[in-house]
């Protein structure tokens, strides 16, 4: 597939290309991929839990089907960094990802202190945003490349009125994280390659919730804590390519804990004021397997098979130096698996077409399931195309729709009142718009080898 795909590039005429400066392209990449950055918000993940997988809009489009096997771009460090080792002498690669969610609960019960709650039963706890990520790939010898990657690979956005009657339980749970992932592949033969690479990772939480007043006609007080921290972690993977046609790959992503402190914010609870806090974070390791089968000469099959070590997620706890008991959120979680089949098209050399479909499992069951990460099983179902403006320029376009199996809740909160919410969470959907620009530099060693031909001569 690779020789494949180096003489269709040589092959392409710079006739009807409308070929722009190498400067003003990578300027006007560069400026668009600042802008992405200064959006980069808490959000609704896709994927099952918290996590996010919306770093290539190429793969959005076979809904991540082939994730460790695709590798045709520096995205390929983000899903198996053994893939950097086809990119021919660089590539630089922006995704921007547009998510409109939604998902309708319905409160049929909520007490505290023994009490019924007043308040809205009706809450719809999403909200629409828009993620970016980045990706970078230098070749510096034949053997050797080295990539870059900044990306949020887990996001979470949940928020309720404070009006309703979930506000005793949870009015607002946040979790955003960055990550920075400079990493290095290795090319041991024709067929076999591996990489790693190393993971600094910021991460940052926001709990908000009331908190109910045993006395007549006091109003409601307020508890919000928002700690946050750095912590590391590595990646690594191996790309096997028996055949020009054919690739196979297995990813590595490894856990990552946190220890988070900071701000706890109290009003209008007595006895109690502002103070400190700290809690322990444990984000999960996950294994991908992936495969990629040319069947016809402009047509590719990809499969995908991942494992998300999410029982490590037992439980958020935070602990205050106030003098307010320790906030305990049981989450339990288990282990997941998804599965996904896509495929890729070459309509011409310019034009490409994707589709793929997808079931992702979810780390909770309705006995497990919070208000705070309402999470349930998704099938996925996406289409993409990608369009080549120039030799170096790729743009892609992909649509993801995702339908969530939704789900009941019957949650106590280990708070003061102990309050309790019941409820059910119908009507789950998703739509996601992804745009990737990528700019690659296969031109440039093909100039260095002319250049060096000729002087050498």
């Amino acid at each position: 597939m690779k020789r494949r795909m180096r003489a269709r590039h040589r092959g392409r005429k710079h006739g009807g290309w409308q070929l722009a400066s190498t400067t003003r392209v990578i300027s006007r990449v560069a400026a668009l991929l600042v802008a992405c950055v200064g959006t980069m918000g808490p959000h609704r993940a896709s994927a099952s839990g918290f996590a996010l997988n919306e770093q290539s809009a190429k793969l959005t489009g076979m809904a991540f089907a082939g994730t460790a096997a695709l590798a045709e771009d520096a995205t390929s460090g983000y899903y198996n960094v053994a893939g950097l080792t086809r990119i021919k002498q660089g590539s630089f690669a922006g995704t921007v990802t547009g998510f409109l969610l939604d998902l309708d609960f319905h409160a049929t019960s909520s007490t505290v202190f023994g009490q019924p709650v007043t308040g809205g039963t009706d809450a719809d706890p999403l909200r629409n945003v828009a993620v970016p990520s980045f990706h970078a790939a230098w070749r510096l010898s034949d053997r050797w490349v080295i990539g870059f990657g900044m990306t949020t690979p887990y996001g979470l956005e949940i928020k309720y009125p404070t009006d309703s009657v979930v506000r005793y339980v949870a009015t607002k749970s946040e979790l955003l994280t960055y990550n920075f992932n400079p990493m290095i592949a290795f090319r041991i033969t024709d067929q076999w390659s591996v990489g790693a690479g190393f993971n600094a990772q910021y991460a940052q939480a926001k709990l908000e919730q009331k908190i109910a007043i045993p006395i007549p006609s006091a109003p409601d007080g307020d508890v919000l804590v928002k700690p946050d921290g750095w912590s590391w972690g590595a990646n690594c993977g191996i790309l096997y390519e028996p055949t020009s046609t054919m690739r196979f790959g297995i990813a590595y992503r490894s856990q990552i804990s946190y220890t988070l402190a900071g701000g706890a914010t109290v009003r209008n609870v007595p006895f109690f004021k502002s103070g400190r806090m700290k809690a322990e974070l444990t984000l999960p390791d996950t294994v991908t397997a992936s495969a990629l089968v040319g069947v016809l000469p402009n047509l590719q099959v990809l499969g995908d098979l991942s494992w998300t070590h999410w029982a490590v997620f037992n439980q958020l706890q935070a602990v205050f130096n106030n003098g307010l008991p320790d906030l305990v959120i049981a989450e339990n979680f288990r282990d997941t698996w998804r599965g996904s089949l896509g495929f890729n098209y070459d309509i011409t050399d310019a034009w490409a077409v994707r589709m793929g479909g997808a079931f992702d499992q979810s780390p909770v069951t309705n006995s497990t399931r919070t208000v705070r990460i309402p999470d349930s099983n998704r099938w996925l179902l996406g289409a993409g195309t990608g369009y080549h403006v120039t030799q170096s320029l790729v743009v892609d376009f992909a649509y993801l729709h995702v339908f969530f199996a939704g789900g009941t809740v019957n949650e106590t909160s280990q708070v003061p009142g102990a309050p309790n919410i019941q409820g059910v969470y119908t009507n789950g959907t998703g739509d996601l718009l992804a745009l990737q620009v990528t700019y690659n530099f296969d031109h440039v060693s093909e100039l260095y080898d002319q250049l060096r031909e000729r002087f050498s001569g």
